[in-house]
């Protein structure tokens, strides 16, 4: 099923001339269509037809050189605010998140059907869901199931004639935002599989994965240019509709910021990937990272201590406020970046956006429901309530008062289950790794 966003976003951006053919969504999630594949899970290797290449094969055709050995490392738990929370969630161990997966998806993996649809905007969710909770209890069921998800993926990519990932009859646009997503969650996995010691079986299978994505993100090139035309924007990606891709011809064709986000962020994951198996990594990677975090601080405004923008970012034509679901994308990029020192983001923009953060919760119809728009306005449906509760959960650490964190678990125990699994699970599998003090940098 299409996502539930195509009569909203998509028109504006045909307004504007920048989609063509079929309209389609710039972002958002479609309504629940968890058709389960029954299948098994998966232990950590790579089961499609064209076999994985070995760790050491993979990094030596990417770098010319075998990898060295990485430092061993795992998430230590730290003091946390949220440790601290007077809140108790409805779902507050890992065993009621199992009862919970259990009861609606019995012993399948789910969302083993569809296409980069599917695969970004359910698949996506559910990956990171499985992240949050093998860091978090050290369990590798968890990694089997995403081992499952992400080899499904690989066997049903649809990247048109460039072999650009996933979704290419949806159209270029729909295509570079999907596989940005999808891109995302593989790195997610495998970062997490190379930060952390326990997780070693997987590293192999993770090397292979990264291999095979490169080579789709580097499809994209093309489209990234270096003089965008908004002060203090060092660069992103332009739609391919804009001649070819290799330079902008007008200021409104730069992509949505959820889009060069997504991108960004797998980008930045692949970088420090290589980086923890003692390589070197491609240094535009971080460069585009670090160009793309510090274009969102040119087009933020402030208000009072929140900070607001727009869908379009920097872009006037078209635009109206950010919501909640594509802010989302938006803060996986500036979360991280902010941790590893780029773009210029600082704590100081944390602060701010934990500001954004109550607006958003201030804002809503009633005392257990959100806003829509990042600043305060509108009101979010149960589909679309659980964002606050994925990427978001993270501005929480610079909320020393709990507040936010408390009424996210709040929203959570009043909307435990409802239109949106996927994003409910991944939900709760983030508010049980902040309870615990788990980081996933």
């Amino acid at each position: 099923m299409r996502p539930l966003k195509w009569l909203k976003r998509p028109v504006r951006l045909a307004s504007m001339g920048l989609l063509t053919g079929t309209l389609v969504a710039c972002g958002g999630q479609p309504a629940d269509t968890s058709s389960s594949a029954a299948t098994s899970e998966a232990k950590a290797q790579v089961t499609q037809a064209e076999p994985a290449l070995s760790n050491k094969e993979a990094q030596v055709a990417r770098h010319g050189h075998a990898p060295r050995e990485p430092v061993a490392t795992t998430s230590t738990p730290e003091a946390c605010p949220q440790a601290t929370s007077n809140v108790v969630p409805v779902i507050a161990t890992q065993a009621a998140w199992d009862a919970q997966w259990t009861a609606k998806y019995g012993t399948t993996v789910p969302n083993l059907s569809g296409d980069g649809e599917t695969f970004a905007w359910q698949g996506y969710y559910d990956v990171r869901a499985y992240v949050s909770m093998a860091e978090t209890y050290g369990d590798t069921k968890y990694l089997d199931r995403a081992v499952t998800t992400i080899n499904y993926w690989f066997g049903h990519t649809d990247g048109g004639p460039k072999g650009q990932g996933w979704a290419y009859s949806y159209g270029q646009s729909q295509s570079m935002l999907d596989t940005g997503v999808i891109a995302q969650a593989i790195s997610t996995f495998a970062y997490e599989v190379w930060k952390d010691s326990r997780f070693t079986a997987y590293r192999t299978t993770a090397s292979g994965y990264i291999a095979k994505l490169e080579p789709m993100l580097h499809a994209y090139d093309a489209q990234w240019v270096s003089d965008a035309p908004y002060p203090g924007a060092p660069g992103d990606w332009v739609y391919d509709t804009c001649g070819s891709g290799s330079t902008l011809c007008s200021s409104a064709s730069l992509v949505m910021y959820n889009q060069s986000a997504t991108l960004a962020k797998s980008l930045l994951l692949i970088s420090h990937i290589d980086q923890m198996q003692g390589l070197t990594p491609d240094p535009a990677y971080l460069t585009k990272a670090a160009a793309v975090a510090a274009y969102f601080k040119t087009f933020v405004t402030t208000n009072g201590s929140a900070y607001a923008w727009s869908y379009g970012g920097a872009r006037t034509a078209g635009n109206g406020p950010e919501d909640i679901s594509h802010g989302d994308l938006d803060l996986s990029l500036v979360n991280w970046a902010e941790h590893f020192g780029l773009g210029g983001l600082t704590s100081a923009d944390m602060t701010q956006l934990v500001g954004t953060e109550h607006a958003i919760f201030n804002g809503g119809t009633g005392p257990d429901n959100v806003a829509f728009y990042v600043d305060g306005t509108g009101a979010a449906s149960s589909y679309y309530m659980p964002a606050v509760g994925w990427s978001w959960i993270d501005v929480t650490d610079f909320d020393t008062s709990n507040v936010l964190f408390n009424k996210t678990v709040t929203l959570f125990n009043a909307y435990p289950m409802t239109s949106n699994p996927s994003g409910y699970f991944l939900g709760w599998a983030e508010i049980l790794r902040k309870k615990q003090c788990v980081a996933l940098y």
